[in-house]
C-alpha cells in the first residue's frame, strides 16, 4: 500500500502527522507542498488545509484523523524509547504530547520595564 503525506515543511500540524509514521515503522512518501499552493490541497479536499493523507486514492486531511487512523495499524513500537511500550499500545497520546510541548510561550514585556543596553565598543 502506498501512502503519501502532504505537508508544508514549517507546521507544527504535519510534523505531528508525519511522527505517528516513525512511532510505528511505517513507510510513507513526503510530498512538500509550498505555501502558495492552493490548487493542490483544494483539489484533493476542497479546503487549503494540510496535512493531507492519500491512501489507495483517497484523500484524509486533519492531523489527528490521520494520527487515529494510522495508529490502527502496524505494531506499537518508539524509537526514542525501544524497550518501553507506548501507553496502552497506542502512539496517540504520544502524539498529542510531543504536539503540544512544542509550543513556545509569548515573550512579554512590559511598557516601563527597562531595555538592555548594549555594551559599550572599547
Amino acid at each position: 500500500m502506498t501512502r503519501k503525506l502532504y505537508i508544508y515543511d514549517h507546521c507544527p500540524f504535519c510534523v505531528k502527522a508525519e511522527m505517528i509514521f516513525g512511532l510505528k515503522n511505517l513507510p510513507f512518501e513526503r510530498i512538500i507542498l509550498l505555501n502558495d499552493d492552493e490548487a493542490g490541497p483544494i483539489g484533493m479536499v476542497g479546503r487549503k488545509s494540510l496535512p493531507i493523507l492519500e491512501e489507495e486514492g483517497r484523500f484524509m486531511p486533519e492531523s489527528m484523523d490521520i494520527v487515529t487512523h494510522i495508529d490502527q495499524q502496524g505494531t506499537p513500537s518508539s524509537p526514542a524509547r525501544p524497550t518501553q511500550p507506548l501507553r496502552n499500545g497506542s502512539a496517540r497520546p504520544a502524539a498529542r504530547s510531543i504536539a503540544c510541548s512544542c509550543r513556545v510561550p509569548p515573550v512579554r514585556r512590559c511598557r516601563n520595564s527597562p531595555q538592555p543596553r548594549p555594551a559599550p565598543i572599547s
